[in-house]
């Protein structure tokens, strides 16, 4: 018919359309109680919506049990100074880094002496051969010594490492198998000998000084193991074959501090600090075992109660090495 609307049919409960008059507000119906809108002017807030006001009346939601657990381990630990949700807003802010040199201390010059230096494989198999295949082979035959030969190059490898339980496990059953090689029991005895073993080091040391009367190499730590067995007597022996033959001053050195430290333990202490100062003398370049020997004697200074005496000499030591043992609790002590 003429005028009338076109379109998709009417579903139920809809409302009929009708020609929008003029300067009629266009929207969703009005709901009960509302009250009819009006055009905002310039400059005016808008209103709340009920959304909104309903989000400030909403009561607070309870915390779940995990939340809970995580609040109390923030409090127990110290690490949570804020409420949740209270944690203020901090601003980035750029870090500058200042290069203020190297951390790691100077590293100190090293004496051989203070620290030998480690053999090469060739060199510690070279060692071997001059010393160990000789006897290993004249008493296991020529291809049981050759295989032996090479087991004791891995233990003096493992002993220069200071892995001395390695070296007393690889040298275990080779000296018992031979043990007329003289190598085999001084680097056992010397393995045991740093393990604190005393009575077993010093059994072995003590053949490998029978076996090989050109190796004085072991009778520092002999003498020592004597020492702390309490067999002064036999420190006495040791010290005086030591001294007779003076292989080396830093052998001879340590031997005087294990005889004078024998001779402090029996109440010598004045005869232990006249054999020290035998060897007290300051040379232009003192070594460390030139160190060692004024410890001693400073110690045994200390021990007879001459304070000014043991000062003097640890402040001697303070000189070369401020960082030798203990000097500077000592001198803290004695009162600088």
């Amino acid at each position: 018919r003429d005028g009338e609307r076109t379109g998709r049919p009417r579903r139920d409960g809809e409302r009929t359309g009708r020609p929008r008059r003029d300067g009629e507000r266009t929207g969703r119906p009005r709901r009960d109680g509302e009250r009819p809108g009006r055009p905002r002017r310039d400059g005016e807030r808008p209103e709340r919506s009920r959304r909104e006001f309903d989000r400030e009346r909403r009561p607070e939601r309870p915390l779940t049990d995990a939340q809970r657990r995580a609040d109390e381990v923030r409090r127990t630990k110290g690490g949570g100074k804020f409420k949740r949700g209270e944690v203020p807003y901090e601003r980035p802010t750029q870090e500058r880094w200042v290069d203020e040199g190297p951390v790691r201390p100077p590293r100190k010059p090293r004496t051989k002496e203070s620290k030998p230096e480690r053999q090469s494989s060739g060199e510690i198999q070279e060692t071997v051969n001059a010393r160990a295949l000789g006897p290993l082979s004249a008493a296991l035959g020529e291809r049981e010594g050759l295989r032996q030969a090479r087991r004791v190059a891995k233990a003096l490898e493992a002993f220069q490492a200071e892995r001395w339980r390695d070296a007393k496990q690889i040298l275990g059953s080779i000296a018992t198998s031979a043990p007329e090689v003289a190598m085999v029991r001084e680097l056992l005895g010397l393995s045991l000998y740093r393990m604190g073993e005393w009575l077993k080091a010093a059994d072995h040391l003590e053949a490998a000084r029978h076996l090989d009367r050109t190796q004085m190499v072991v009778h520092p730590p002999l003498a020592d193991c004597y020492r702390a067995l309490g067999r002064h007597d036999q420190v006495d022996v040791i010290w005086g074959e030591l001294r007779d033959a003076s292989p080396d001053a830093a052998s001879v050195s340590e031997g005087r501090i294990i005889a004078a430290n024998s001779l402090a333990e029996r109440g010598n202490i004045q005869s232990a600090i006249r054999l020290m100062e035998k060897a007290s003398k300051e040379p232009a370049r003192p070594q460390e075992h030139h160190l060692r020997t004024w410890y001693a004697l400073a110690d045994l200074y200390d021990k007879a109660g001459d304070v000014i005496k043991a000062r003097n000499m640890f402040q001697r030591i303070k000189r070369y090495d401020k960082s030798f043992y203990d000097v500077n609790d000592r001198l803290r002590d004695l009162g600088r």
